[in-house]
């Protein structure tokens, strides 16, 4: 699998979990709203992208840096919101950076046998 496909995989999941936990962490209506419009918008996103559309992967990384500091801005916050929030937004933007088109992902050492 390409690193990009990779990375496409890494915002569907990272997207669905941040859908899911919005049901753990108990948080403001403004808080809710803004990490299932992030959670929905890298699903979307990373679906695009694993299907060719690599430009949609350059969108989550600013997904990714809102979700980080919008933890901070919004009303409504606890530990772990806060913390699932800024590991999830260094995820998304980390994700995003990966190069594009570039190599192949295998497993084992340089050399050898894929």
């Amino acid at each position: 699998m390409r690193i990009d496909g990779i990375a496409s995989v890494a915002d569907v999941l990272l997207g669905g979990w941040l859908l899911f936990s919005m049901l753990f962490f108990q948080s403001s209506p403004e808080q809710m709203a803004n990490t299932g419009a992030v959670g929905l918008f890298a699903v979307a996103l990373g679906g695009l992208a694993y299907f060719g559309q690599t430009w949609a992967r350059w969108i989550v990384a600013p997904l990714g840096v809102w979700l980080f500091w919008s933890v901070w801005l919004l009303p409504g916050r606890t530990t772990g919101l806060v913390v699932n929030g800024m590991l999830v937004g260094t995820l998304l933007f980390g994700f995003s950076a990966l190069p594009t088109g570039r190599g192949m992902f295998r497993i084992g050492w340089p050399g050898g046998a894929p």
